[in-house]
């Protein structure tokens, strides 16, 4: 019998917060929101502390950007061309999601199918090199 190689959802994590920072600086957005919810993030638990997690799901819900469909601050709206708007808020999503799709039942490939979606939101505003 083979085993499917288990996924590292806190790895899958981390890359989609690396595309939320990326794009953040490729698009020169700052602003203390995005960078609670970047750190949020960063700090999924280890696949070793499955109590951690619940607590770690509650916390992103209190972010002032939680990535659940809650409208973005104007503030930070107010720092990106209107036509990026909802790409903006599609990638914020796009990356909550991949920690928190599988988080209390079966394993899907949710995660998988939204990191790819962040990371092609990333390539498509990350400057090319020639």
């Amino acid at each position: 019998m083979t085993l499917a190689p288990t996924r590292d959802l806190q790895s899958m994590q981390q890359q989609a917060a690396d595309c939320l920072a990326g794009y953040a600086e490729a698009n020169l957005l700052n602003h203390p929101d995005l960078d609670a919810l970047i750190a949020h993030l960063r700090a999924y638990p280890d696949s070793g502390e499955t109590m951690a997690l619940p607590a770690w799901d509650q916390a992103g819900s209190e972010l002032q950007i939680a990535g659940r469909g809650d409208l973005l601050p104007p503030s930070l709206l107010g720092q990106i061309a209107t036509d990026k708007h909802e790409e903006l808020n599609d990638l914020i999503c796009s990356c909550v999601e991949v920690g928190i799709a599988d988080l209390y039942g079966a394993t899907t490939d949710v995660p998988d199918q939204m990191l790819a979606r962040a990371l092609a939101i990333l390539q498509r505003n990350i400057p090319q090199q020639t």
